[in-house]
């Protein structure tokens, strides 16, 4: 029930902007993109399958929002739909919303918001995405098969493996060639562990070295600050010992006390009994 009233909710902000930027001139935010088009143009492979024009990718951009939110809304694939959706919000949001440069403070606060308000939109599509609806995940299910490849391994492992004492020299054969196996595995290996390590020594030498100054300038900001904390334990601790010492001499002092108490009334009930 919840999911039939929240799903709608959230599609409908991509379904409003999808269909604006759809019915609209993509003019201006087409200015904006037009660099990040043509950087990912020289990056990318050159196909005719690919526009390259920035109009075109704000257009497929908006069409994409605009059957996302329609599916997410009506509870079609709404997994699918929800990472759609979140694929398409991460660069308008970059791109719509780049707060950092703008240098007016009330712009720069409004452009801070809506940033804000879109990460909040991107956690919403992340949970709806990998919302699975009490049924199990793909990360539980794919460990549940191997465990059951596990266990098949091992009963088959367990059906032929040999109960006979004359079966048992042939499988002894085969682990020792097995050790063999691993030993000489490991030899080869070696060489190249080894040759690993002493290329990262100097590596490691030089991080180290390049640690020593801040490490040393970490201890000298720390060290007052230890001395002080000292300094100002000192008494506490002092007062603490001298108000343990009274303690313990009072409850000598009781120990004492009972003690004579004890001796006095065993003594007296020696008397009686004479008596």
């Amino acid at each position: 029930m919840i999911r039939r009233i929240a799903r709608p909710l959230l599609g409908s902000i991509f379904v409003y902007t999808g269909y604006t930027g759809l019915t609209t001139d993509p003019g201006r935010k087409a200015d904006t993109v037009a660099p990040l088009v043509e950087k990912a143009t020289d990056a990318l492979p050159e196909s005719t399958a690919l526009p390259t024009s920035a109009q075109s990718w704000v257009r497929i951009n908006a069409g994409v929002q605009l059957g996302g939110g329609l599916l997410l809304a009506i509870g079609r694939a709404p997994r699918l739909a929800s990472l759609a959706l979140a694929g398409t919000l991460v660069p308008a949001t970059v791109v719509d919303h780049a707060f950092w440069e703008e240098s007016d403070p009330e712009v720069r606060r409004e452009q801070q918001l809506h940033f804000v308000k879109n990460l909040s939109l991107l956690g919403g599509l992340l949970i709806a995405g990998f919302d699975t609806e009490g049924k199990p995940g793909v990360t539980w299910r794919a460990r549940r098969a191997a465990e059951r490849a596990s266990a098949r391994v091992s009963d088959t492992v367990s059906a032929i493996t040999p109960g006979g004492p004359g079966e048992e020299k042939p499988w002894q054969e085969r682990a020792h060639a097995v050790q063999e196996y691993g030993a000489s595995a490991i030899g080869k290996a070696k060489p190249a562990v080894a040759g690993a390590v002493e290329k990262a020594k100097p590596a490691i030498s030089d991080a180290v070295e390049k640690a020593k100054p801040a490490i040393a300038d970490a201890v000298d900001k720390v060290k007052p600050v230890v001395d002080d904390a000292v300094d100002r334990a000192r008494p506490v601790l002092a007062d603490a010992a001298d108000t343990a010492a009274g303690l313990v001499d009072a409850a000598g002092e009781r120990l004492h006390t009972l003690r004579d108490e004890a001796s006095a009334a065993v003594a007296e009930r020696k008397r009686s009994r004479v008596a």
